[in-house]
């Protein structure tokens, strides 16, 4: 009422801290939006420090670790820039939780035996015990019991004398984790308990959610199923309770991926009784809980508001289409497998332990991937491990397609194969498996068949909710292709042969710093110019809107794209995996007439496009890649358009060959044009460039991958 911005800056500070310790996080990131600026502008450094640190603070409690290390990062430069050792614990402290978060135990031990020591010295026995109950944590990873147990009691100890009853009952829960860890049950369940006593009646979900999951945990192991179950479903309805205070979607994706291995929990318990008891629906309950665990912050950003898809929902969505859906869930020890068709739905448990299964992920990456050479590799060894890839190949790629696709090898004649991968499966390229266990099969035409994959199978339902509220496309084509990147670039050189090297702007920078350190530098491809040439000869060039070299920039592409029913983008795509806000697309970089420009399209611009596309093609490398939180699929490109409004995207898993890519997209748009479906043409033209002798090998056609809707009606309506 006087108007005192430093006292109300102060009083959201407050807020701030309130909102995140009664778990409502977005809440307090709003507060904290409204205080730093006043501290910025006031120069209370201390405060802004102070800021930073709440803003770590709710970055962890999202499960957004490297933006937490961010943040803690600037409070601490503040805090040295000021000469306040003291104010340099919080953030310590803040970025010891992250790295643990982040398996950085190491790093988790030197910056909690900083905090310990600065907490001596300015004789604070809070920090001191947290500083201890860190400490623990990594002596326990180390297996080394009796320091973790002696350094947790003197954190129990503290924690108590301080009536700090939550931190006294977080600790309390490592201790019965450690106990159990021991195969000491008993003692972890008194714990474990205690620790319940403590918070059951206080505002503290994650630990009470916490110390429920480390009791089901105790007893699967003793074989109490039933109990175990009961107790994980106590987890699961706290986890839901608290999506709905998440209000911003990529973090609600953070915040699934971190709660993630409770799903897998159930999951597993689930599926063990339903081996002692088949038949009993537990099977299909482990399904449900599978879609459950998987993007559930993509079905909110769609306006899916029924939450995950029942057995029955999902088998209504693929009725009548010849479906086989194909879902997996990667758990700790155990991954499953469901088969599920219109009239039913087989489980299957993966032999390969989680970890095992990995391995063969990469074994078969690698060798797949040989045929992408390595920075300063001499062609001498270049060839030589090209040649042992090519040998190890066949190996590699039949034991993944038997452990992934062998129970369902009789039912992959059907029209149609969905995927929805997990995990390290979402890099992997199905369409190679899939041909290798067809292949021999002179009984089915490959042709006639469609892959495609889905983030969950929820997401079908969804995306045809979304299709039937936005507007549909009123134009046919529009192809970005060949943008201008570098003051090297020839078309540049005819224009103006004396240009200064341009600048780029500084997202751009930050992400070709993240993606790929070095000089830079952004190379031509020439090839996609092919690809535009090749879709305009299929499609007639008064139905295709080409927007090439200088035209392929940012002021002009964007605005037009919303009524395209085909959007085509040939250029290079960033995909920053650290900080996916920084992912993009690059179009020209370069005006005609030779002045620096914006060109760089982030994930964020995506988001806030309207469009009608039926299908986004993003001809570009890595494409379908991103951050991988795990369930909750990969923060990238594919989930900006499909939240943008098509209702399909093709994209890539890997480096592809701007050749191969080439010829590959002649041959797609060929088929579409003639009234394939896109899920068709894409499977019909992977099969012709997999019997040609230059492209045979899946490194050149496999990478590509639909997502999305499978059904198609073409321009006849059929």
């Amino acid at each position: 009422s006087v108007n005192n911005i430093h006292g109300m800056a102060q009083a959201h500070q407050a807020l701030g801290l309130r909102w995140n310790a009664t778990g409502e996080p977005q809440k307090a990131m709003h507060e904290y939006d409204q205080a730093q600026p006043i501290f910025n502008l006031v120069g209370d450094r201390d405060s802004e420090a102070i800021i930073l640190n709440g803003r770590g603070d709710v970055s962890v409690t999202i499960g957004n670790y490297e933006d937490a290390l961010r943040y803690y990062s600037k409070a601490q430069t503040i805090f040295s820039a000021i000469h306040d050792l003291r104010g340099k614990i919080a953030p310590i402290d803040g970025s010891a939780r992250a790295e643990w978060a982040l398996h950085q135990s190491t790093l988790a031990r030197k910056s909690n035996q900083d905090k310990l020591q600065l907490a001596q010295q300015f004789g604070l026995p809070r920090y001191q015990a947290s500083a201890k109950s860190g400490l623990a944590d990594f002596y326990a990873l180390q297996g080394d019991y009796k320091k973790a147990e002696s350094f947790y009691l003197d954190a129990w100890a503290l924690f108590h004398s301080l009536q700090e009853a939550i931190w006294e009952a977080d600790v309390l829960i490592r201790l019965g984790r450690l106990y159990s860890q021991q195969k000491q049950d008993q003692q972890a369940l008194n714990y474990l308990r205690q620790a319940l006593d403590i918070v059951q009646h206080r505002d503290a979900p994650s630990q009470i959610a916490r110390a429920h999951f480390e009791i089901a945990a105790i007893g699967q192991r003793q074989h109490r199923l039933e109990d175990a179950k009961d107790e994980m479903e106590t987890v699961l309805k706290i986890i839901e309770s608290q999506r709905t205070k998440v209000s911003d979607f990529d973090d609600r994706a953070s915040y699934f991926a971190s709660v993630h291995e409770y799903y897998q929990l159930y999951i597993e318990i689930l599926m063990q009784l339903d081996q002692q008891n088949p038949g009993q629906g537990f099977a299909q309950r482990a399904l449900e809980a599978a879609e459950k665990s998987k993007v559930r912050s993509l079905l909110d950003m769609l306006d899916f508001v029924h939450g995950a898809l029942t057995l029955s929902q999902i088998q209504a969505e693929i009725k009548g289409d010849d479906v086989v859906l194909l879902e997996y869930a990667l758990g700790k020890e155990h991954s499953y497998l469901w088969i599920v068709d219109e009239t039913g739905m087989t489980p299957h448990e993966i032999s390969q332990s989680t970890g095992q299964l990995s391995r063969l992920v990469d074994n078969f990456r690698s060798s797949l991937l040989a045929r992408i050479p390595a920075e300063e590799e001499t062609v001498e060894q270049y060839n030589e491990k090209r040649k042992q890839a090519d040998l190890r190949y066949p190996h590699d790629e039949l034991e993944l397609a038997r452990e992934l696709l062998g129970p369902a090898a009789h039912l992959l004649n059907r029209k149609r194969v969905i995927v929805v991968p997990d995990g390290d499966l979402q890099y992997v390229p199905f369409a190679a498996l899939v041909t290798r266990f067809t292949r021999n099969r002179s009984q089915t035409n490959a042709n006639d068949r469609e892959l495609v994959s889905l983030p969950s199978a929820s997401t079908l339902r969804a995306l045809r909710n979304a299709a039937q509220r936005r507007s549909p496309p009123t134009a046919g084509m529009v192809v970005v292709a060949d943008p201008v990147f570098e003051a090297d670039d020839d078309r540049l050189a005819r224009r103006s042969p004396s240009l200064p090297k341009p600048s780029k702007p500084p997202d751009l920078k930050a992400a070709l710093r993240d993606v790929n350190p070095g000089s830079g530098y952004i190379p031509r491809l020439k090839q996609s110019h092919n690809e535009a040439e090749a879709i305009v000869k299929a499609f007639g060039k008064k139905n295709v809107f080409s927007l090439e070299g200088f035209k392929a920039n940012r002021e002009t592409a964007l605005p037009v794209l919303g009524p395209y029913r085909f959007v085509h983008f040939a250029t290079h795509g960033l995909l920053d995996t650290r900080y996916p806000q920084r992912s993009g697309l690059v179009l020209s970089l370069i005006s005609a007439r030779g002045k620096s420009q914006n060109g760089y399209v982030r994930l964020k611009d995506i988001y806030q496009l309207k469009l009608s596309a039926d299908l986004v093609v993003l001809s570009s490398c890595e494409s379908a890649l991103g951050r991988n939180l795990e369930s909750e699929g990969m923060i990238g490109l594919t989930r900006a358009f499909l939240y943008a409004g098509s209702q399909r995207i093709i994209s890539t898993l890997w480096k592809v060959d701007d050749k191969a890519t080439a010829e590959l997209m002649k041959r797609f748009y060929q088929r579409l044009r003639k009234g394939e479906s896109p899920s068709l043409a894409l499977r019909g033209a992977q099969e012709d460039l997999g019997k040609s002798a230059e492209w045979k090998s899946p490194y050149y056609w496999a990478a590509f991958v639909l997502q999305g809707e499978y059904r198609w009606t073409n321009e006849k309506g059929d």
